[in-house]
C-alpha cells in the first residue's frame, strides 16, 4: 500500500491556489447568471458583473434602483465572504478530508467550492428583483 503524500497534497490546497480557482469559478457563475436573467419588454432592468483585484473578487448586481454585492476577500489563512453592507457572512479555510481531497471548511463543516459559491451567491443571484425593487423603492419614500 502506497503512502499518501499529504504534505504535497496540502501544499496544493493552499488558500492562494484555492482563491485563484475561485475567481475563475465566480466569473463563470456570473456569465451563466447573465444568460438566465428574466427578460421584460424592452430588455432586462438589471445585470450581474464580476470584478477582481489582487486580494478580492466581487460579484455585483446592478440596475435601475438596484445595487448589491458579495465580496470574497483573501486573507493569510482564509477567504472572507462579505455582503454589500460590509458584514462578514462567513470564512472558509482550506483543509484535506480523509480521502485526501482539498475542501473548504466553513463553520466546522467541509465543503466543495461549488457549495461555498452557492451559500455566498444564492440570495443575490435568485432574488426576485421585480418585487425587491418596488419594495425597496417604497421603503425609501417612507
Amino acid at each position: 500500500m502506497s503512502e499518501f503524500d499529504w504534505i504535497e497534497a496540502r501544499s496544493q490546497c493552499s488558500i492562494a491556489v484555492i482563491f485563484e480557482q475561485l475567481k475563475v469559478e465566480l466569473k463563470r457563475d456570473v456569465e451563466k447568471m447573465q444568460t438566465l436573467r428574466p427578460m421584460i419588454e424592452g430588455g432586462c432592468h438589471y445585470g450581474f458583473r464580476f470584478a477582481a483585484s489582487n486580494g478580492a473578487a466581487t460579484v455585483i448586481v446592478q440596475g435601475k434602483k438596484i445595487y448589491d454585492s458579495v465580496q470574497f476577500r483573501l486573507t493569510d489563512t482564509a477567504i472572507e465572504v462579505v455582503d454589500g453592507k460590509e458584514t462578514v457572512k462567513f470564512m472558509a479555510t482550506p483543509t484535506l478530508n480523509s480521502k485526501g481531497e482539498c475542501r473548504l471548511k466553513i463553520n466546522g463543516e467541509e465543503y466543495e467550492s461549488w457549495y461555498l459559491r452557492k451559500i455566498a451567491l444564492e440570495e443575490i443571484f435568485f432574488r426576485d428583483y421585480f418585487t425587491w425593487t418596488s419594495v425597496h423603492v417604497s421603503e425609501s419614500k417612507v
